[in-house]
């Protein structure tokens, strides 16, 4: 069993905003955001089990178990239908929901993720999986630091470069393992057609292989938009917060009607 934490924001009538994060970080990945967002929604961030204040569940995850505990937190909270703002595996439960839980998904932000899992990132994963077993949540660390900051990033070092450290050291080995195989068992490329509900995809534009991946995303997902944030990684959102808000407000705004219930 897995018992998972949350925290909630924002004004109580207004429209909902879930906010979900990457492996090995946690909500606070969303604090930049959420303080901002909680001005206009009722912002809702969920620690996946195994990672930050959430606790249990194991080591074996995939997107519908990972979806089912979203689910068992809106109900247990009373919320019939959220917005959708998630980043890397918070982006492909997002889209997840989106395609699975239509209904109750208003429209969502998937960022710097990808929908599918081709064999080299699966072997990825399992390079990653036997670092964690042979060397610990350090090596992680080290190996993770340059795939989700740009290098002048990491070169000025500071506090995002501490946040980011901090926030994969706080994940549980359970956790890092079971988001990791969740990650490898990726499938939703394949029905992105099929998606009813309104999707902004954002990437930063050096993250690596993900801007080209997206752009295919976006071609195969329905009334889908892209924005690419310039001077940006894997973490858009902590290296570039004001395009990052700037990206994400005018179309929650677009979607969600403020001062209205959810």
């Amino acid at each position: 069993e897995a018992s998972l934490a949350y925290r909630i924001e924002g004004p109580e009538n207004a429209p909902l905003v879930t906010m979900l994060h990457s492996l090995a970080s946690n909500s606070d990945l969303w604090n930049v955001e959420a303080q901002a967002l909680s001005q206009h929604y009722r912002v809702l961030r969920i620690d996946f089990r195994g990672h930050g204040r959430s606790t249990g569940g194991g080591d074996d995850f995939d997107l519908p178990l990972l979806a089912s505990d979203i689910l068992a937190v809106w109900d247990n909270l009373g919320i019939q239908q959220s917005a959708v703002v998630g980043l890397s595996l918070g982006g492909m439960l997002a889209l997840y929901l989106g395609l699975h839980h239509a209904e109750r998904t208003t429209c969502l932000v998937a960022a710097d993720c990808r929908s599918d899992a081709p064999p080299m990132f699966v072997s990825l994963w399992d390079g990653r999986q036997q670092m964690l077993n042979n060397e610990g949540m350090d090596a992680i660390v080290a190996a993770t630091l340059p795939t989700w900051l740009t290098a002048p990033t990491l070169e000025q070092g500071g506090a995002i470069v501490d946040t980011v450290r901090a926030l994969i050291k706080a994940t549980s080995h359970d956790g890092y393992m079971g988001a990791t195989r969740a990650l490898q068992r990726l499938a939703v490329r394949p029905d992105l057609p099929n998606m009813t509900v309104p999707v902004r995809y954002i990437v930063g534009a050096q993250d690596g292989i993900h801007p080209p991946a997206r752009r295919d995303m976006v071609e195969a997902t329905p009334s889908a938009d892209l924005i690419e944030i310039a001077d940006a990684s894997h973490l858009a959102n902590l290296e570039q917060p004001a395009a990052f808000l700037a990206a994400l407000e005018p179309f929650l705004a677009a979607h969600l009607s403020q001062g209205s219930a959810a």
